[in-house]
Parts: structure tokens; sequence; C-alpha cells
């Protein structure tokens, strides 16, 4: 069955139990995800579905691979650890340590292939190792790589201060939250609508921890809210 769109025809190709495909030139190791995954944007995670109650603890030695957007730009976590990414750059939010926009993908500026799950925000993205630390790259206006400063941009990977723990991790717009080991929940990031659950509006460059959370077990962002 063929659809129009805007006088251009794309074709719609059926597979049983697949609800879409996506092929990126020079992009290998695709994985396929089934009609009961789920989607949001800023920092859209198409991930496998699963029928048990996720154990906190640290991440395991495998990436869990996943396709993620951002306001302009896209990356992908694929099998063997590797982050790459594609699109708009001017914010460096491809992390590959130019500010030049790419219509391929090209790998993070990183030394070791560490990565297990990653997240996008509007110019901004960041991954979580392996070993339950958090490093961000891209645009800073509001401190959402959580390094401790308000620089512009970075367009390479820095790590978040003094965050060790970390079990899963999710963006909105322009800020970061993670959830931790023992069940607590940490943002960084712009503030202005009370987006990292602290109690004030006060944007942090660096993680605070969310009032009154505890035994949590999933996290999600949306543009200026989170839940857990």
């Amino acid at each position: 069955m063929a659809t129009s769109y805007a006088g251009t025809q794309r074709k719609r190709l059926a597979i049983a139990g697949v609800a879409a495909i996506v092929v990126v030139a020079g992009v290998t190791g695709v994985v396929l995800f089934n009609q009961s995954s789920s989607v949001s944007s800023p920092g859209a995670v198409f991930r496998p579905p699963t029928n048990t109650v996720p154990k906190l603890g640290p991440p395991p030695s495998v990436s869990n691979p996943a396709v993620v957007t951002g306001l302009v730009h896209t990356c992908v976590l694929k099998s063997d650890s590797r982050v790459q990414c594609w699109g708009s750059n001017d914010s460096g939010q491809l992390g590959n340590g130019t500010n030049t926009d790419s219509n391929v993908p090209v790998g993070i500026s990183v030394s070791t292939n560490s990565a297990f799950s990653i997240a996008a925000g509007e110019e901004y993205t960041c991954m979580l190792l392996q070993d339950a630390m958090v490093q961000c790259w891209g645009d800073n206006t509001f401190g959402q790589l959580g390094n401790g400063t308000n620089n512009n941009k970075s367009n390479v990977p820095v790590s978040v201060t003094g965050l060790t723990g970390a079990t899963a991790i999710a963006a909105g717009s322009d800020h970061t939250c993670a959830l931790m080991s023992g069940g607590t929940v940490q943002c960084w990031g712009g503030n202005w609508g009370g987006q990292l659950g602290n109690g004030t509006n006060t944007d942090s460059n660096v993680p605070v921890s969310v009032t009154g959370l505890i035994g949590v077990t999933a996290i999600s962002a949306g543009g200026y809210h989170t839940c857990a």
C-alpha cells in the first residue's frame, strides 16, 4: 500500500510484529522493535518491551541498543556500545569534537566504547556508561551537561559532576535526570518549570536530589517536566 505525502509516494512495508524500521547509511547492528515499544520526544528512546520489573543496580556489561532524537539531531547506541550521531551540530550535540553539521553518522569523541544507554535533549546528548557514570555533550546554556559550569556548549563528552551509581537516564528539552541505584532520582539543567523536582525554580549545573522520592524503578522526562 502506498501513501502520498506532499506529492511524494512512500511505500509501507508490513512485517509482522514490527512497528517501524529506520535505515541509516553506515549504521549496522540494527534492532527491530515490535508494536508495544514506546516513543516520546525529546529524548525519544526505542527499546524492546519487557514483561519483567527492572532490577536496580550497575548497568550490565552489554549495551541497550537505542535510537534517540533531539530537536535537530539523532543518535544511536549500537550493540557494540558505540554511539554515533548525525544532524545539526551548532551546539556540539554530535559529540565528535567539531561544530560541523553531518548528514551521515559520526562517532563521538571518546577513547573507549562503554555506553549502556543514551538520551537526547533539544540540543544536547547524554550517555550512561557501564561504570554507572554519566557523560553529556552539546548545549549547556542552563547547565544541562551537569559538569558544574554554564559554558555555552561542549562538542565532546564531559562527565556529570559527582554522579555515581546511575542506572537509567532521561532527558527533557533542557534538563536531565538520572535514576540512582538506591531508588532515588537526581536531576540537573533548566528548572524554570520546576522540572528538577527539588522544590525550587532555580537552574542547576550539577545534580540535585528530587525531593521525597524513594523506591523509584523508572523515570521519564518531557519537555519541561519529569515523572518517576
